[in-house]
């Protein structure tokens, strides 16, 4: 029996129903500039750190503000957004049942240190988590490995005792990448049956 150990969760979209919000933000901040929005290019923005994230716009539509100007202004709108964000229903009792049954938890973002918190504190989840891995702590961002690989340094978990949840395209393929297994969350569903589909891992 392979006990597993460590469950890396992504936070936006998977532990936080948000990306409607951020989806809204998104479209808000390219009308700044004149410019319309389209949900397959934030698809592909969903899992890059917003450096990253602005990066692309800048370059895709040669906006002619700093980078620094543009960061402030989308982190302004995805602040606004993660103010009024809500978890999925069932994130807090599932952290809750991860954590009676005995299993260490990371948040693996690539949101911002300062914005991430934002939630964690505002859902009173600072008591689930053993350890966080920040998109301000890497230089390339999911779909690249970098940060699980980071998160499994950190934890020094064993990769046969590791399970990534992510709800996107980007953050499966960073999670295999870095050789771990991933459930990718079917979003209508949410993270019902969840700890079901850890405990069939172990089998």
């Amino acid at each position: 029996m392979n006990k597993i150990e460590w469950i890396f969760f992504d936070l936006d979209g998977t532990l936080v129903n948000n990306l409607p919000a951020l989806y809204r933000a998104y479209l808000d901040f390219l009308i700044d500039y004149g410019i319309k929005g389209n949900k397959r290019e934030f698809e592909k923005l969903n899992g890059p750190s917003l450096t990253e994230i602005i990066d692309t716009l800048k370059q895709t539509y040669d906006l002619k503000e700093s980078h620094n100007k543009l960061f402030e202004k989308y982190e302004f709108k995805i602040q606004s957004a993660y103010e009024k964000s809500k978890p999925r229903k069932q994130s807090t009792q599932i952290l809750k049942s991860l954590k009676n049954e005995g299993y260490k938890t990371a948040l693996v973002t690539s949101s911002s240190k300062k914005l991430a918190l934002i939630l964690i504190r505002k859902f009173n989840w600072t008591g689930f988590f053993q350890l966080y891995v920040f998109g301000n702590e890497i230089r390339y961002s999911k779909p690249h490995p970098e940060i699980y690989r980071l998160c499994l340094q950190k934890a020094k978990a064993p990769k046969k005792q590791t399970i990534v949840v992510e709800d996107s395209k980007n953050g499966f393929e960073s999670a295999r990448k870095a050789g771990l297994d991933c459930i990718l969350i079917d979003t209508k569903k949410g993270l019902s049956n969840l700890l079901g589909i850890v405990k069939s891992y172990e089998k």
